[in-house]
């Protein structure tokens, strides 16, 4: 249970969600030789060679990110920052793919694996974890940007229609895109009812305030009936079937669960 244990509050973070790179999942190794020709960070290459001899020396498919880091850092001289980012192109690449646990119950995994993976949890420090989000912003290019640069992103915005003429007013013309909204109330004052309408809606041409899209919608509270969402298309005069079709929907159990459906 990654999320109770205090040690992944801040470095477990940076990890897993910045870097997009889990310290506990195995990994396998997976590509063409193209994709690698694509690789822009000079010491992925590096991580890479180490990756296949972590492969080699287990004789096994698959290795763990924590002994990756172990032996490329014993083999090069980066430190782990920079072998993080080596490790997530690799991943944003497509040649790193991590496997899940299950999978690799009848192959042998070490005790001395074992105590490294608990040591590398508990050994990501604050000094680590500064590196790597000064790796990631870099990166990501996090930082500022003149005015012009955000008029032209803000242009590409849309918006999509609550169904409520006085609610989009209060929006501004509807719900925007690339941005979080939170609705809150008591029980009953309809934030689940807002959902299900917004799965549909985005659904409509854009003429209608939709956006030709698909939605995703992640339960956490089993309150999702498919019932209403067949409601809601009828009044607007649509194809329930194919609106259903359009809505992916996961049902979270714990805040870990949410996390874990919304990475798939």
């Amino acid at each position: 249970q990654r999320g109770s244990r205090d040690h992944f509050r801040n470095a477990g973070i940076i990890v897993d969600e910045i870097l997009n790179t889990s310290i506990i999942l195995p990994h396998q190794i997976s590509y063409d030789y193209s994709s690698v020709k694509e690789l822009k960070g000079s010491f992925s290459k590096d991580v890479l060679k180490v990756a296949h001899s972590c492969c080699e020396e287990a004789e096994r498919e698959f290795f763990f990110v924590a002994t990756l880091l172990k032996e490329a850092s014993e083999k090069s001289n980066k430190d782990t920052a920079e072998i993080f980012m080596g490790i997530k192109e690799l991943r944003d690449k497509k040649i790193l793919i991590p496997i899940e646990i299950s999978t690799i119950e009848a192959q042998p995994i070490s005790q001395q694996e074992l105590n490294l993976i608990n040591q590398n949890e508990s050994g990501l420090g604050d000094k680590t974890t500064a590196k790597l989000i000064k790796a990631s912003m870099s990166q990501l290019k996090i930082g500022f940007k003149s005015a012009e640069d955000v008029w032209e992103y803000r242009k590409n915005i849309s918006r999509i229609t609550t169904s409520s003429q006085e609610l989009d007013d209060l929006f501004g013309g509807g719900i925007e895109t690339g941005c979080v909204v939170e609705f809150f109330g008591e029980f009953r004052t309809g934030k689940t009812q807002i959902a299900h309408q917004l799965c549909v809606n985005v659904q409509l041409p854009e003429e209608d305030g939709g956006l030709n899209g698909n939605a995703l919608y992640i339960d956490t509270e089993g309150t999702f009936r498919p019932e209403r969402i067949i409601q809601m298309s009828e009044g607007l005069d649509l194809d329930h079937k194919k609106i259903l079709k359009n809505i992916i929907f996961g049902r979270a159990y714990n805040s870990d669960h949410q996390i874990l459906l919304v990475k798939e």
